[in-house]
């Protein structure tokens, strides 16, 4: 999936096996991942490679430079969730997480995406579409967001 971004093109591919470095991947997945130790973040990239499962992992490149990635899990034909959502933060609130999500959806063609967030997350989900319902739960504030596509 190819996009225009500020005059430039953008891309969202798989990441499969480890044609990405694997560095560049744990930093940017810990952006995304509470409490994220190392050991925690290598058995969750370990799981997006794991045969068998409807875990995917896509990485956004922009001017052949690594910017961001988006791990969903795909629930049926027409429902994921986003399990991991991370940009380089020197690039944040700059399109290219809505890119990532906006081609998720239309790749998947989803009827249904979904997701998890905090607070401030759930204002970059807010602004992609998504509704937000506030979960009652210990500790910090934690939001189901959910975007209902036509």
């Amino acid at each position: 999936m190819w996009s225009q971004h500020t005059g430039c093109l953008m891309e969202l591919e798989a990441i499969e096996g480890t044609c990405y470095s694997i560095k560049w991947l744990q930093d940017t997945l810990s952006l995304s991942i509470h409490c994220s130790s190392e050991e925690k973040i290598n058995e969750i990239i370990s799981t997006y490679f794991q045969t068998g499962n409807q875990l995917h992992l896509f990485i956004a490149t922009y001017a052949d430079t690594s910017v961001g990635v988006i791990g969903i899990e795909q629930l049926s034909a027409t429902h994921a969730v986003i399990r991991h959502i991370a940009v380089d933060p020197d690039l944040q609130w700059k399109g290219i997480g809505r890119f990532m999500i906006e081609n998720i959806e239309r790749q998947f063609r989803l009827q249904v995406l979904s997701t998890e967030a905090d607070d401030l997350a759930a204002l970059f989900f807010e602004a992609c579409g998504f509704q937000l319902e506030r979960i009652e739960a210990f500790g910090p504030e934690r939001y189901r967001c959910t975007k209902v596509l036509l």
